[in-house]
Order: structure tokens, then sequence, then C-alpha cells
């Protein structure tokens, strides 16, 4: 009976520790973090509104809707500034992946939220439509907005795919791919 009771003593004891220790999937969403992080590309938890049109999903038991908001981690890069400084503000440009493919108008997966870039980022329209739907299937939202590419996603495809995506995006958006980009933080940055 004593040895019951340690026993039981030290699953008490171990329980709130190993509920506090890191799953495999959290462990894998750090290293995918950490290893965008490396190459200058910032990551950002933040909350979206959600793209998916089904409103069922947004429903409390009650019937009542509530918000769509929908969790996820923005990585971003930051291109350069033009050195013209009477060129204006950055353009600003949101494609979000659809899951009714029949709305889908930029590529199979994705529609244009807000207006496509403008004439003077034609590389970037261009590129976008070439290869949004290579961006892993849980990426939910690209834009630029001050200068910054984001990709919202939910970390569950390869980290590689989305670095390659912004280094490109941010190569082309500082006026084509010989430019320098300017990197974010990172060792050696």
């Amino acid at each position: 009976m004593v040895y019951l009771i340690i026993v039981f003593a030290i699953l008490l004891i171990a329980a709130p520790i190993m509920a506090v220790l890191p799953s495999k999937r959290d462990k894998a969403r750090m290293t995918k973090r950490q290893t965008a992080m490396r190459v200058g590309i910032s990551v950002e938890m933040t909350i979206i509104d959600d793209p998916d049109p089904d409103p069922q999903k947004y429903l409390s038991t009650t019937g009542k809707p509530i918000p769509r908001r929908l969790s996820t981690a923005a990585y971003r890069i930051q291109r350069n500034k033009p050195k013209d400084r009477t060129a204006g503000d950055s353009p600003a440009w949101v494609a979000l992946r659809f899951m009714d493919r029949r709305r889908a108008t930029l590529s199979r997966n994705w529609y244009w939220e807000s207006a496509a870039p403008g004439p003077e980022m034609s590389s970037i329209s261009e590129y976008l439509v070439r290869n949004l739907d290579q961006l892993p299937p849980d990426a939910v939202k690209v834009e630029e907005k001050n200068y910054f590419f984001s990709v919202y996603w939910h970390e569950d495809g390869e980290v590689q795919e989305v670095i390659d995506f912004l280094k490109r995006c941010a190569a082309l958006g500082s006026g084509e791919a010989g430019i320098e980009v300017k990197l974010l933080g990172g060792p050696g940055q």
C-alpha cells in the first residue's frame, strides 16, 4: 500500500511538469521560426479575419454568429524603400486563399481581396500569379503593407517554401531580382 501511495504522489508531482513541456508539434514550429529568423524573416503570432466563407463555422451553440477570427503566424520580410522620395506610399495589396475555387481569380486557389499591385509592381503581380499555389496549403493570406511582404500561415507545411517566396517577393519589390534585400534581424545581418 505504501508503494501505491508513493507512485501516486510521484504522478501528482510529474503530471504538471509534463503538461508544460512543449509537444513535438510545438518543437517543430519553433524550429521553423528559428530557421526563418536566422535568414532575416520576422515571425509574429497574429489574428486575422478568416477568409473561409463557411458561415456554419462561426456560429455559437445557440446559433448566434461569432467573430470570424483566425490565429496564424505572420512571416514578414521588408523590401527596400525607393530612393526617390516622391514615389509615394508603399503599395498595399492583399491576396487570400479561397476555399471555394469558383471564386479564385488570381490563381487556382487565390483571389485579390484588395486592388492588385499597380503597373509599377508588374513583376510582383506576375510572380504572385505563377507562385501563390506553390505556398504550403495552410497559407491563408499574402500581403504587402508599409514595405513589408507577409505570409500568414499555420506552420504545418515546409518553411523553406515560405522563406523562398518572401525573399523573391522582396527582391522583385525592391526593383528586380538583382537588388539586395534588407533583412530583419538574424545573426550577421
